[in-house]
């Protein structure tokens, strides 16, 4: 049985290295991406089962990324993160499975992806 995998997309590069380490050591596949643009290339290469989206980045926000899967097909499952208010309407209106207030444990983060990817929502 594979391993599920996981894209993390987000612009702060320390943030992106520690959720992409946790993850690791929670026994998932993980890629990374620093903003929605390239976050589009990895998943054309690569449709992750999960994707954790930064909703704030340069060149491709987290809406944007959203709205270019959707107009190519449909959304992987999401889990939204943010440091934004309105966090979970956020997630809602994107039809996203999960969401993480920024700043958030840990044991959070693990609990949103395993929420996530235990989800039978089809985007």
């Amino acid at each position: 049985m594979s391993k599920p995998y996981v894209l993390v997309v987000d612009d702060e590069a320390d943030l992106r290295e520690l959720v992409a380490l946790t993850l690791a050591d929670e026994g998932y596949d993980v890629g990374v991406a620093r903003h929605g643009r390239e976050a589009l290339e990895r998943i054309a290469k690569r449709r992750p089962d999960l994707v954790l989206l930064d909703m704030m980045m340069p060149v491709m926000d987290g809406r944007a990324l959203c709205a270019a899967l959707r107009a190519d097909g449909g959304l992987p499952r999401i889990v939204v993160m943010t440091a934004a208010d309105r966090v979970a309407q956020c997630a809602r209106e994107l039809g996203a499975v999960g969401w993480l207030a920024k700043p958030f444990d840990i044991d959070d983060l693990v609990a949103a992806i395993r929420g996530g990817l235990d989800s039978r929502k089809d985007l």
